[in-house]
């Protein structure tokens, strides 16, 4: 009987350990053509390690560039560029023809972040369809 309790007990710890870790996506420019800013998101529930995303279409032509620059703001009005803990952008950039199967990205502590974050996409060239999402462990 105690090794049956015991087991219940492992097995129950081990399910809520599972549902602490499911990932959480929040789009922040769903796929479009558009270069129109993403609206703000609200990120101040999230915790852990995020992951900023960008997904670009498929593209032919030598001469583009496209340009996915994430930032964030306390008040969902002033918007400012995101940096990690070195001081660099997190903006992502894709160049000349490619296929892409697999998103690009960048990691960022959340402790970094403010309530709110968006992402802003720049193309040059062909407008092709760009997407943006930023990733959680935890919330």
């Amino acid at each position: 009987m105690k090794r049956l309790i015991a087991a219940m007990i492992l097995a129950a710890g081990i399910a809520g350990a599972q549902d602490a870790n499911q990932m959480h996506y929040l789009t922040l420019v769903p796929p479009s053509n558009t270069a129109a800013p993403g609206a703000g998101v609200d990120v101040s529930a999230y915790k852990g390690n995020a992951r900023l995303l960008a997904d670009f279409e498929t593209n032919t032509e030598a001469g583009y560039v496209a340009t996915v620059t994430f930032e964030h703001s306390a008040n969902n009005t002033d918007y400012a560029t995101i940096t990690n803990t070195a001081g660099a952008a997190c903006v992502i950039t894709k160049s000349g023809a490619f296929t892409n199967s697999v998103p690009d990205g960048l990691s960022i502590d959340s402790r970094r972040l403010k309530k709110y974050v968006r992402a802003v996409v720049a193309q040059t060239g062909e407008t092709n369809a760009v997407s943006a999402w930023i990733v959680f462990p935890m919330k």
